[in-house]
């Protein structure tokens, strides 16, 4: 193997024992391993006490992640983020020059105001009958 520059035997090692490996982390043993391993890590683990970040949330929750964790669910989580606009990009309206917050995942309004979406639809509209 020191004399493989690329590591092909190394890869070819592994291709050939991956399904092996698959098959014993599937099997009873496997899964009791992996039992164990998991208990034996979080067993250990201490739970700290945490009060929502959310303005007027407050709960108060236990995590093992004192660091990192900042809110009590996903809902305020996304809550705080949409308001600090996190999932927001600045985009131009296609009919004015007028530029919006549009999300980055939802890509509806196309528009900056009910006036251009009438619009672009109605140009569109022209756009098929033509």
């Amino acid at each position: 193997m020191a004399d493989d520059p690329r590591g092909e035997t190394r890869l070819a090692h592994l291709e050939r024992i991956r399904p092996l490996a698959a098959a014993w982390h599937s099997s009873p043993e496997g899964l009791e391993w992996h039992r164990q391993h998991g208990r034996r890590d979080w067993g250990n683990r201490e739970f700290v006490t945490r009060t929502c970040d959310r303005d007027g949330c407050g709960v108060e929750y236990e995590t093992p992640f004192p660091d990192r964790a900042r809110f009590c669910s996903t809902n305020c989580s996304r809550m705080v983020r949409e308001k600090e606009h996190a999932y927001d990009v600045l985009v131009k309206c296609p009919m004015c020059p007028m530029m919006f917050w549009q999300n980055k995942y939802k890509h509806t309004p196309t528009t900056c105001s009910r006036i251009c979406g009438q619009r672009l639809r109605r140009q569109k509209t022209q756009e098929r009958s033509s």
